[in-house]
């Protein structure tokens, strides 16, 4: 605190000046702490200014008389100079306080709690050290100078009994600061040091508060770091040193695994090779480069080694890394300056054995060298490494917000402060996000966990149990909490491992009317430019909403038409009759709104532009005009025969001309004089007169064509911003003060989409984006170069990402990280080449099987099943809730993936919340069933196809064509379908099953989309989805089709026959999401022998019990 920022105590302003009438020393200036000490005299007192005493007295009888009264009170006091009037006389300010505490020796503790309590007036605080900050400078008189020296200066602070108003507890205080009020109390240390004094709570100084009963403290004091890295810093960093500096710890093991894929990416590489190219042209279209190759034999077998999977870089030289063998993973350097070109193989227009390689453009500003290499780029798995090596290097520093972060990773338990106790849910937030259908206990025990966190929060959602909605109740809930805060509003973040994810959720939120903003696109497509397209059609359907509340034909209405209007006669000026018929368009248009005065001068610009449209041979005015201008003399001899004459009649005509051609003031003067010549006069005017008939002509004679010439005319424009000025003011009389608003609100959402986008952009306070992209530029950018950080990071989806990739966003929470996810759907994804090194490189006998085994655990663990079960385990248990109730599915369905996927081995029971009558169907051939199966037996259709993805396309047929029937029912216009299957080499099938019966269409080889008419539904609905298993958890649809394709007979023995001969169906996460995206229907197509093979009970047994126990129940039928 600043000494002029002191409001406490009892104030007194003194005018002084010095009893020997000298001037004050000029260090001494306003702001300056000073002591008065009582003088020998009445009335006069010694100033104390450093080892300076001055005798000085009152400059006026009321300043002596406050002296002395000051000396006779006798108060503990701190006084300062206020302003100085001359070199002679100077103000002072005293403040008296009832009573003083001297030379105290007091540390205020500030924990993680006491910074959450002070952020109820403090927004922008992130830390604990922040707070220490803000506290010193709210608090603390006399640290502003000799930095280098707070530890031992001597310092003031004001402070009153108790730790609320009239309260008595003594083992409380407040400190009194500039502007709030800081409680203290005396508490038990958490590590079991004796007690201590800590912040418990803050709030604004009322500008009602007295001051009366502050006290003056002074002594050292300070505010202390107590956070758990502050008081256990030393302890936490030796243990997570310790922790993982073993090889087989869990960050350790993941850092290996990072660096061993990096290596693997730089081995394909090189596989690949390096290709000169001495030309390239563009292919079939612009967005397709061709390169021809020197020395191509190889390249045939180059592009199969890695084609699908990578870009090709083309640049002048190639990194060294690529030619250089002696260089590892670890040295990889970017070297180009700007980005190099990059794009995907397009196989299919490649001519390969004659050396003829075509890239796929993948940004329309790159074009590449014009000679150079082609090599398999790495900058985009160099980016994904680095930022992983930049997360993990936060958390082993433990440099981040929550900087026992890796202790937690490690499975370890740390003593974390709790939080404020913040209620689950307000009543209208409640209403906002759940309207008619309370949420469910476990509902609110999840957002309660995720406000009150003091670090992680683990929600776990089964299918169907509203994880989305959670999220959005906890998004309105920060903000209601922290909306009216002073400062910034608190930013969060929506990341996720998958585009959909993220997209999922930031589509579904908005804050205050401003929707959630996603950055970072798919395969370098600009994704915050495709989500606010999203937003602009968002924009769109506001401005339709409004236009259909607002009357019709308002002036405000018609002044948008007529600024349309005329922005396009500013940037395409129209000839003289198109000119005409615009404005007559405004008369029309806006006559009603406009006055009598400028109707008539609009109608009056209209019968001169006709006018001026009329063909030269029509306007009889005109050529009479010409002639007379033809017919001025200009010679001697001509001019002395009838020029005089001819002079006069121009001038006549001009006068009587009603139209655009005038005379200046100089042509008129020179025409009179030659209207007046009479012989013997002087000619030598003729010149003069010879130049302006040359100048008239050109005015008064059409040049070819001119008739169409198109020219902004200034009285044109001027009408229309008069037109515009006449309608705003009527705008502003006829409408109500809500119509005008949302009028003009209207008009400017119209007029500037890209204003639009960059206020949401800046004024967004939940921002989407990829675990990855989280830590992009584009997002560094948003935040002006500063560390990105967020009060809230929500990682939806969050057991989908590797440990790696959850860990960029994790370490960008500031105050509390929430995963959301659910382990027993899919996993993260291993290469598991990586897997099997790893378990063979701690499968040694120093080792040991278990630590292998450990191993293995590690890598095929989620960290969210991992986080999940470490806070199960520990006494925070409470900040871990599974939700247990599905609003997705028919509760027949429901129940079967509760008992299938999660009473089995999770012990946990999905219940439904919803009744049979909500998903009821009118679909032809399915009307009682919510579970079918359409048989595709083998001896009609075939088994499989094998290869290195499988496929069946019997069933693809079979799904086309009952797909067909069903999406044009006319009983069920507004369903919902997907289309699953488990293979990609089956999902291509599918597609193209779906182009002969008119639902898709192929844009290009092995690229496909749904036909236009199926793309979406009235609502805005995804109309029909296809895809593998991949592409739809977190979607629902209100029919799924689930192609088995597995049909064969081969013998199983070994768990590796078992899953050669079942393969993706033996796998339960895949099958949990597979059977769990449908509402009202699921409709599994296969060969329903194939359920009956050897071994199937214990392989597939979800797909056996959904076909016993559903297909061919109450609610099931078979086909």
């Amino acid at each position: 605190m600043k000494i002029t920022q002191l409001d406490h105590g009892r104030v007194t302003p003194i005018h002084i000046c010095r009893v020997d009438n000298e001037p004050f020393p000029a260090d001494l200036k306003p702001g300056v702490e000073v002591e008065l000490i009582a003088g020998s005299r009445d009335k006069t007192a010694v100033l104390k200014l450093g080892d300076v005493l001055l005798a000085v007295e009152g400059e006026r009888g009321n300043d002596g008389r406050e002296l002395e009264r000051l000396f006779v009170r006798n108060r503990p006091s701190v006084t300062w100079m206020l302003n100085r009037i001359d070199d002679h006389r100077i103000i002072l300010q005293v403040h008296e306080f009832p009573y003083a505490l001297e030379r105290l020796e007091m540390d205020i503790a500030v924990d993680e709690e006491s910074v959450d309590a002070c952020r109820n007036i403090h927004s922008g605080l992130s830390s604990v050290e922040e707070c220490v900050s803000w506290l010193t400078d709210q608090c603390l008189l006399g640290l502003q100078d000799d930095a280098d020296d707070k530890a031992s200066k001597v310092v003031s602070a004001f402070l009153s009994a108790g730790a609320e108003v009239d309260s008595d507890d003594l083992d409380a205080f407040t400190l009194h600061g500039r502007s709030v009020r800081v409680f203290v109390k005396r508490e038990e240390h958490p590590d079991g040091d004796g007690q201590r004094l800590r912040v418990t709570g803050a709030t604004r100084t009322a500008a009602s508060s007295g001051t009366a009963g502050v006290a003056l403290a002074q002594g050292r004091l300070a505010f202390k770091d107590h956070s758990v890295a502050a008081r256990q810093g030393a302890k936490l960093r030796a243990q997570l040193e310790e922790l993982t500096s073993a090889r087989d710890s869990f960050l350790a093991l993941w850092r290996k695994y990072g660096e061993m894929e990096g290596a693997l990416k730089l081995e394909d590489a090189r596989k690949f090779g390096v290709f000169r190219y001495h030309q390239w042209g563009f292919g079939q279209s612009e967005s397709k480069i061709r390169f021809d190759l020197e020395d191509f034999e190889r390249l045939p077998d180059a592009i199969e080694h890695v084609q699908g999977n990578v870009y090709i870089e083309a640049a002048k030289s190639a990194p060294s890394i690529l030619t250089n063998e002696e260089l590892e993973w670890g040295g990889f350097e970017h070297t180009h300056t700007t980005r190099p070109f990059q794009g995907e193989v397009d196989i299919y227009s490649s001519r390969l054995r004659a050396g003829h390689l075509v890239l796929e453009l993948q940004d329309d500003d790159d074009l590449p060298p014009e000679k150079g290499f082609l090599y398999v780029s790495l900058t985009g798995d160099w980016k994904v490494y680095e930022r992983r090596q930049e997360a993990q290097k936060t958390i082993r520093q433990m440099s981040g917000p929550i900087s026992y972060l890796g202790l937690l990773l490690e499975g370890s338990a740390v003593n974390t402060p709790g939080k404020n106790t913040v209620e689950s849910l307000s009543p209208a937030v409640q209403k906002r996000v759940f309207g008619e259908h309370p949420p469910t206990p476990n509902q609110r025990e999840a957002i309660r966990a995720a406000l009150n966190t003091p670090d992680i929060a683990v929600i776990h959602g089964p299918p169907g149990t509203g994880k989305t909605t959670v999220i959005r109740a906890i998004v309105q809930m920060l903000d209601e909490i922290h909306g009216d805060e002073p400062g910034e509003p608190v930013k969060i973040l929506l990341s996720g491992f998958q585009h959909d994810a993220v997209e999922n959720v930031v589509e579904r939120i908005e804050v205050h009317g401003v929707p959630a903003v996603k950055f970072g696109g798919r395969n370098r497509r600009d994704g915050f430019a495709e989500h606010m397209g999203r937003v602009e059609r968002t924009c769109g359907e506001t401005i339709a909403a409004l236009r259909e509340r607002l009357p019709e034909s308002t002036p405000s209405e018609t002044r948008r038409h007529v600024d349309d209007i005329t922005v396009n006669y500013l940037t395409a000026p129209r000839p003289p009759a198109a000119t005409a018929q615009m404005l007559q368009r405004v008369i029309d248009s806006a006559g009603d709104h406009l006055t009598i005065e400028l109707l008539d001068e609009i109608r009056e610009q209209i019968a001169e532009l006709r006018r001026l449209a009329r063909p030269f041979t029509q306007d009889p005015e005109r050529q009479s005009l010409v002639r007379a201008v033809r017919a001025l003399r200009t010679t001697n001899t001509s001019f002395e025969d009838d020029g005089a004459r001819n002079a006069e009649s121009l001038l006549l005509r001009f006068e009587r001309h009603d139209g655009p051609f005038t005379l200046g003031d100089g042509e008129q003067a020179l025409l009179d004089v030659a209207a007046t010549w009479r012989k013997g006069d002087d000619l030598e005017f003729l010149e003069y007169l010879e130049e302006m008939r040359h100048q008239l002509l050109l005015r008064v004679v059409p040049s070819e064509g001119s008739e169409l010439r198109s020219t902004v005319r200034e009285a044109v424009r001027g009408l229309l911003a008069k037109v515009r000025d006449e309608l705003e003011e009527r705008t502003l009389e006829d409408m109500s003060g809500i119509d005008a608003v949302a009028a003009e609100f209207c008009d400017t959402l119209e007029r500037e989409p890209y204003a639009y986008r960059r206020t949401i952009e800046e004024l967004t306070s939940v921002r989407g984006a990829t675990c990855q992209q989280s830590a992009s530029h584009y997002l560094a950018r948003q935040k002006k170069g500063e560390p990105i950080k967020y009060d809230t990071v929500i990682i939806d989806e969050a057991a989908r990402s590797t440990p790696l990739d959850l860990l960029i966003p994790m370490t960008q929470a500031e105050r509390r990280i929430i995963l959301v996810g659910d382990h027993r759907q899919l996993p993260h994804i291993v290469d598991r080449h990586i897997q099997d090194e790893l378990k063979e490189m701690y499968d040694d006998e120093e080792a040991g099987p278990s630590v292998a085994e450990r191993v293995e655990q590690f890598i095929e663990e989620s960290l969210f099943e991992r986080l999940r079960r470490t806070l199960m385990e520990a006494a925070n248990s409470r900040y871990c809730v599974t939700l247990d109730e599905q609003y997705r599915m028919h509760p027949e369905l429901g129940d079967f993936v509760s008992r299938e996927f999660y009473e089995k081995t999770e012990d946990l029971e999905v219940r439904s919340g919803l009744e049979n009558d909500d998903f009821e169907h009118e679909l032809p051939g399915y009307e009682d069933a919510v579970a079918a199966w359409l048989d595709v037996p083998v001896g009609p259709f075939g088994r499989e196809v094998d290869g290195q993805s499988k496929s069946r396309p019997a069933e693809a047929k079979i799904i086309a064509e009952e797909l067909k029937r069903l999406i044009d029912a006319p009983q069920e216009k507004n369903l919902s379908f997907g289309v699953i299957t488990y293979y990609g080499a089956q999902r291509d099938e599918i597609w193209q099953a779906l182009c002969e019966h008119g639902l898709a269409e192929q844009v290009e080889p092995n690229e496909y989309r749904v036909a236009e008419d199926y793309l979406r539904l009235p609502d805005g609905r995804e109309r029909l989805r296809v895809g593998t298993v991949d592409a739809f958890q977190g979607k629902e649809f209100d029919v799924v089709f689930l192609s088995m394709v597995r049909s064969n007979t081969k013998r199983a023995k070994t768990p590796h026959d078992y899953q050669s001969k079942y393969g993706f169906l033996m796998s339960p996460n895949r099958m949990c999401v597979s059977m769990s995206r449908q509402r009202k229907l699921l409709i599994v197509v296969g060969d329903r022998s194939f359920l009956r093979e050897p071994g199937a009970d214990e392989a597939i047994a979800p797909l056996i019990a959904f076909h016993d126990d559903l297909c061919r129940g109450e609610y099931g039928c078979i086909k």
